[in-house]
């Protein structure tokens, strides 16, 4: 089977979609740890760690959306 660049384009940002959805799903089970009837309690640590998460997603996508359209 084999790939080409508009494929891989397209795997590739469903993905990191599916990639985010996850992460900001966990994220905020961290926030609010199963209670929503609290106030999130937002610390530097869990924003810090968020925004490594998402940039490693970006750098990822556009590492990915490079090869598909050096394809």
């Amino acid at each position: 089977m084999k790939i080409n660049g508009k494929q891989l384009l397209v795997i590739s940002w469903w993905l990191h979609l599916g990639m985010i959805c996850l992460v900001f799903g966990l994220w905020f089970l961290f926030i609010f740890n199963g209670d929503f009837t609290q106030v999130p309690k937002i610390t530097w640590q869990s924003g810090s760690s968020l925004f490594f998460i998402v940039g490693l997603q970006l750098s990822l996508l556009v590492t990915l959306m490079g090869i598909g359209l050096s394809q």
